[in-house]
């Protein structure tokens, strides 16, 4: 079988592994570079555990040689897996359905997550599945982090299932009933089940259990015990390290809280999937290699207890060796199962990749075939491209002919134009000078029109003529006039009815005047014996303007 390599990435709390595979046969993968950096598992600094994972990333992407495609296992306190069981339905149906389910079993809204399915088992009456989510944005920013390393993640999945992959694949030959125990430094994953089916569930205890507790007895920060918890679990047992009964005690109480768990995890899979208690139980990651827990797991539950060996099929080369891959086999089993994942499922399973990688991703996946058919596009494309080229090229030359016999032709068209513009402007000033003389003749014609209707009435005279801007008159102009009328019939006493009309006659003969559209304003006063005094205002009509 011809060797093909794979890249992968194992993101966890407290450390970050990257590995390349390379796959020799269909039950043999060679370890050919591998790289690991732990990291403070203080919840307190979980603001910059992403920043970190990226520093860790870019460092080991030169100490491994790896670089592109890579696999990515998301640790297991981000992801949540849910086992549901439903109602069988048509194929056409069951996509909403199981979109149904998992809005239901996920406890968040289906846009604030990525999650992915695998069915289980269908009878025609019952439809089993599980169902694994993680929140959108810690899983971009582990991707974002990958990128900044230099790698592209085309695949991420829950460390539980890159664990069952690997155990699935490294032990195809157990047929029994077995539980797998992952210790993490912020989580426990328990897989329990046989051949056919694992039932996972993950346990918010791990090793920061212990150390928190230790950190409680003697009031140390967090970084401080664990490095006391980790100087007296790997001290030999009979020397006198300090410190050593608080640890003990925390490591005590974390194993019974362990198997407490472990127990209740049994006891609901037996009593909902009918099967057998488990008969090994395998451990494996960081928290496992604490001692003591072998044995009180086989005490507890009777059963054999091993350790989880990641090298039953996998050889490891110098280079690996020499990075400490042999020492790292706790580390091993998430890294395992991501390259089988990419052997099993070639064409995946993007997992819990965000929406944005998925269509970037797919994208990359169309480019040959865009690349094919715009190759063939421009191929097809030649001989037209040819042929309007030369056409082009001939209608370019007629064009220039044509140019150099229309240069004379536009020279006289902007003189023309230039003419033209000249013209027009002598036309406007003519204008200006016309309406000028107009308006001059027309106050003549008003004046006379106006003395015209004011000897009609007798005995009157204009004390005043005004112009004056109007904002409501169509011409915006309009006259203010003022005047009195002689009472020659009552010279000392107060004008009599008589005169008050002659004022209303004037008034009237005003308002039809062919200067004027309308009189307003109209005043009266007749304090003055044998005077009334008269004011209006005139709105001119613009078609006769003064």
């Amino acid at each position: 079988m011809k060797s093909s390599r794979i890249s992968v990435v194992d993101v966890g709390a407290c450390h970050v592994a990257v590995a390349e595979f390379a796959i020799t046969g269909p039950d043999k993968m060679i370890l050919q570079e591998f790289a690991q950096q732990t990291q403070g598992a203080d919840p307190a600094l979980d603001a910059g555990w992403v920043e970190r994972t990226a520093q860790a990333l870019s460092v080991m992407a030169t100490a491994s040689r790896t670089s592109g495609a890579v696999r990515i296992a998301i640790p297991g306190y981000l992801a949540l897996t849910k086992f549901i069981k439903t109602l069988s339905v048509a194929a056409a149906k069951r996509g909403k359905i199981i979109e149904f389910e998992a809005s239901q079993a996920i406890p968040y809204l289906l846009a604030e997550v990525v999650w992915e399915h695998a069915v289980l088992a269908d009878d025609g009456r019952d439809l089993e599945m599980v169902v694994t989510a993680a929140k959108r944005d810690p899983v971009e920013r582990i991707c974002a982090a990958a990128k900044s390393a230099g790698y592209r993640v085309i695949s991420a999945r829950a460390s539980a299932h890159a664990l069952e992959s690997a155990f699935r694949w490294n032990y195809s030959e157990v047929t029994a009933s077995v539980l797998v125990v992952d210790i993490g430094a912020r989580t426990t994953t328990l897989m329990i089940g046989g051949p056919d089916r694992f039932h996972v569930r993950t346990l918010p205890i791990a090793g920061n259990t212990i150390t928190t507790a230790i950190a409680a007895d003697f009031q140390l920060d967090f970084a401080q015990t664990e490095l006391l918890k980790i100087r007296v679990l790997s001290a030999d047992q009979a020397g006198g390290q300090p410190g050593r009964p608080a640890v003990q005690r925390a490591t005590g109480n974390f194993i019974a809280q362990l198997q407490l768990e472990i127990a209740r995890s049994i006891t609901n899979h037996l009593r909902q999937a009918g099967a057998t208690p488990p008969a090994i139980i395998y451990l494996t990651g960081g928290g496992s290699l604490m001692s003591g827990l072998e044995e009180a797991l086989a005490k507890k539950f009777q059963c054999r207890v091993e350790r989880y060996d990641p090298f039953r099929k996998v050889e490891l080369s110098p280079h690996a060796r020499a990075a400490g891959a042999a020492a790292s086999g706790h580390l091993l089993a998430n890294l395992v199962g991501l390259a089988r994942t990419a052997v099993t499922s070639p064409r995946d399973e993007t997992g819990l990749l965000p929406p944005a990688i998925r269509e970037e991703q797919a994208f990359r996946r169309r480019q040959p075939l865009l690349l094919g058919v715009m190759a063939l596009l421009a191929v097809a494309l030649l001989s037209p491209v040819r042929y309007y080229h030369r056409l082009a090229q001939l209608t370019a030359a007629q064009a220039a002919e044509i140019n150099a016999q229309l240069q004379p032709l536009q020279q006289t068209a902007s003189r023309n134009a230039r003419h033209l513009a000249e013209i027009k402007a002598t036309q406007e000033r003519v204008a200006v000078i016309r309406r000028l003389v107009e308006a001059k003749s027309t106050w003549v014609e008003f004046l006379a029109d106006l003395q015209q209707r004011l000897g009609e009435v007798e005995d009157g005279w204009l004390d005043q003529l005004a112009v004056v801007p109007s904002t409501t008159a169509a011409s915006g102009l309009e006259l203010t006039v003022s005047g009195r009328l002689l009472d020659t019939h009552n010279p000392v006493s107060k004008v009599s009815p008589e005169s008050d009309e002659r004022a209303r006659q004037l008034l009237v003969r005003l308002a039809g005047s062919p200067f004027v559209t309308a009189v307003r304003n109209e005043r009266f006063d007749n304090s003055q014996p044998g005077l009334l005094r008269f004011d209006c205002t005139l709105a001119i009509d613009p078609r006769h303007p003064l």
